[in-house]
């Protein structure tokens, strides 16, 4: 399923998370999490109707460090008739067990980036929005229906005053997909399936967001959360040492 970056934007716009830099402070950029985009992409390319998505690794001969494993994840998406539509691959230095759990999470979201769905869909997003191309209303995201189900295109976006040549080159910086094995830096932990699951009823962007300060500030094991409430009680808490710091 194809989305126009408008489209893309407003439906990652609730789960957009603040990055924050090497000493743990937020900064003036947003990205979508690689958990948010791999679930827009399951909505959008379901295997309840056929559609198959896997993620194979394999220990390479490629010496990056003296004590770790050098693996590359490949992960691709089939349809229901077993063509690869899309893959990619991430390359990853493994040591313990988060370190696989976090390179299977880049990986999808490589996937995820090679369909369409990328991480700084708002930095893509902002040219539209300061020539303000971007629709006063889009379909909600329940209406956009999976690939296999769609009875009819959604209307393309059509931008104002001149703006489609602009906005058809933004459209496909998006559609590049990524050719072989790539060494990607390291990007903020993301929390696991297991791990979100424990905290049942916290948004994944909060604990994204969580995850990511105790890794930035080696803060240790994430607790478990019963509410959405406690987990924002912890973020406010991590961020107040690194706005007093700024």
């Amino acid at each position: 399923m194809h989305y126009s970056i408008a489209q893309l934007y407003e439906l990652a716009k609730p789960e957009l998370v603040v990055a924050i830099d090497a000493l743990g402070a937020p900064t003036p950029s947003r990205y979508w999490p690689a958990l948010c985009r791999w679930a827009a992409v399951l909505r959008a390319y379901p295997p309840s109707l056929g559609w198959v998505s896997t993620v194979s690794a394999e220990v390479i001969d490629l010496k990056l460090s003296d004590t770790a494993k050098t693996v590359k994840f490949s992960a691709e998406l089939r349809n229901p008739s077993g063509t690869t539509i899309a893959n990619a691959t991430h390359v990853a230095l493994i040591r313990e067990t988060q370190d696989w759990e976090r390179a299977e999470t880049n990986a999808r979201g490589d996937l995820a980036k090679a369909l369409g769905y990328p991480p700084n869909i708002e930095a893509l997003a902002q040219p539209l929005l300061a020539a303000d191309v971007l629709p006063e209303s889009l379909p909600e995201a329940d209406t956009v229906r999976p690939l296999g189900e769609q009875s009819r295109p959604h209307p393309a976006v059509v931008p104002a005053d001149g703006q489609a040549e602009r906005k058809a080159e933004l459209v496909a910086t998006i559609d590049a997909k990524p050719t072989g094995a790539t060494i990607v830096p390291p990007q903020p932990e993301a929390p696991s399936s297991y791990q979100l699951s424990l905290s049942n009823g916290v948004a994944a962007a909060t604990l994204t967001q969580i995850y990511a300060f105790h890794q930035a500030q080696q803060l240790g094991p994430v607790p478990v959360f019963e509410t959405q409430e406690a987990a924002k009680a912890h973020l406010k808490g991590l961020r107040r040492p690194a706005r007093g710091a700024t």
